[in-house]
């Protein structure tokens, strides 16, 4: 019996939808956190975070994505060499699509020891809340 239980408790996972997670009519970040390391003898290393939505729509859906850095876990200073460089502050994710890319390139021999980054996602439909991700960037 308990052997059925569970076989129907796993077929019942499995067979939701991977918006399921989400809030319906949701467009922002697929994750909220992401960690990565990178050889601190690497010029640059491009890294792609995805924006998804949950549901199709039959237009174009742009979106305007900003960042912002704690420069090591103090205040930010002008003098300061970025550690990274927003390729895409404006996406668009095509009719009939899920998701679209935005693209950041991160210079690793400027990272002292570890950096943390924050990427905005705000939709241009004003009835959808923003969403952000939190990419903390290491060094080996």
């Amino acid at each position: 019996m308990r052997a059925i239980g569970l076989i129907i408790a796993l077929s019942t996972l499995s067979a939701c939808g991977e918006n399921e997670h989400y809030p319906q009519q949701y467009l922002g970040f697929k994750h909220t956190y992401w960690e990565f390391t990178f050889p601190k003898t690497e010029d640059t290393h491009d890294i792609i975070v995805t924006v998804i939505a949950t549901e199709k729509s039959d237009k174009d859906r742009k979106v305007t994505i900003t960042s912002q850095w704690n420069a090591g876990g103090g205040p930010w200073k002008p003098n300061k060499e970025a550690i990274f460089q927003l390729l895409d502050k404006n996406i668009t994710i095509q009719a009939q699509k899920k998701s679209a890319e935005v693209r950041l390139r991160i210079f690793p021999q400027r990272i002292k020891q570890s950096e943390t980054v924050y990427l905005t996602c705000k939709p241009q439909d004003r009835d959808i809340h923003s969403t952000q991700i939190t990419l903390k960037l290491n060094i080996k």
